[in-house]
């Protein structure tokens, strides 16, 4: 009968042994995730921003660019009219 306790004891001891084994592996499993899936998230989240930040400079530069291109050409329009007129003027008071 005592034989028979102590193996019992033995068995459920063994027993929560392997059961508060499997528990803390699978709380570590759980740990690893949470941590993989934060280390996803926080890199898709830096590499989106990198990306909005990299499309927003090339817009405002190529907004700036045309900008300049516009006025460069009105300028040189204003001025190509304006030497038109005056030759014009010139030559009709001339002759």
């Amino acid at each position: 009968m005592i034989d028979k306790l102590i193996r019992d004891t033995a068995w459920h001891r063994h027993t929560t042994i392997l059961l508060l084994s499997l528990v803390v592996v699978a709380a570590a499993v759980v740990v690893v995730v949470v941590v993989v899936v934060v280390v996803v998230v926080v890199v898709v989240v830096v590499v989106l921003v990198v990306v909005v930040v990299v499309v927003v400079v090339v817009v405002v530069v190529v907004v700036v660019v045309v900008v300049v291109v516009v006025v460069v050409v009105v300028v040189v329009v204003v001025v190509v009219v304006v030497v038109v007129v005056v030759v014009v003027v010139v030559i009709v008071v001339v002759v």
